[in-house]
């Protein structure tokens, strides 16, 4: 009980901490390594406070299911990550509820939508997330226009979100959450080909009843 209420406490001043370091980068004018050092550093201690919370959801083993309203959902999600002004999300939803693990979801799309922003290389970006029901499964495309991964690096996230047990430990825990929160969703996710020859396309299907 104690480290979820001291991750809780921590959030706000840090998420306060990535912002302002994120500012001062700005305002300068200039990408010194220092201030560079500086953001990736708040972000990290960040994330890290974000992912103890998620792993402490997992390992509560607790499947609460509620319907949520997906289109709030995901733009909340994005609101909340911190990122450069010139990134935008566009959304198209074309499903309006889905009855599922609220916690679960928010974990596997708060970490992908992050990983868009935290590894792109460009100061404005687009980051797009398609919602379709197909027949009895609901899909989610999420795609981004960064630099995409190298055939080594798609590879390796490939097997981890296929089987994170059988993934080597230097994979992220970011994207080993994602695969633990699929598997309470008895879901699954695979890469995609993103088309324009830059960024990367995951795709994630659920029970559309989830």
């Amino acid at each position: 009980m104690f480290v979820p209420l001291v991750a809780h406490d921590l959030k706000a001043p840090l998420r306060r901490l990535e912002r302002l370091a994120i500012e001062a980068q700005r305002d300068s004018g200039r990408d010194g390594e220092q201030l560079l050092s500086l953001v990736s550093q708040a972000r990290r201690a960040r994330s890290l406070v974000d992912d103890l919370l998620s792993w402490c959801r997992l390992a509560e083993d607790r499947r609460e299911r509620e319907r949520i309203f997906l289109e709030p959902f995901v733009t909340g999600i994005w609101e909340d990550i911190p990122k450069p002004a010139g990134f935008r999300l566009v959304l198209d939803c074309r499903v309006d509820t889905v009855l599922v693990d609220a916690a679960a979801l928010g974990i596997v799309l708060r970490n992908i939508l992050e990983n868009a922003v935290l590894h792109h290389d460009r100061p404005e970006a687009t980051v797009t997330v398609e919602i379709r029901r197909l027949r009895r499964r609901l899909e989610f495309r999420i795609r981004d226009d960064g630099p995409g991964m190298s055939r080594e690096r798609a590879t390796a996230v490939a097997a981890l979100l296929a089987d994170p047990e059988a993934a080597p430990m230097r994979s992220g825990l970011g994207l080993r959450l994602v695969a633990e929160a699929l598997r309470y969703l008895d879901g699954r996710a695979r890469l995609g080909p993103a088309g324009s020859g830059r960024g990367t396309l995951i795709v994630i299907s659920l029970p559309a009843t989830a």
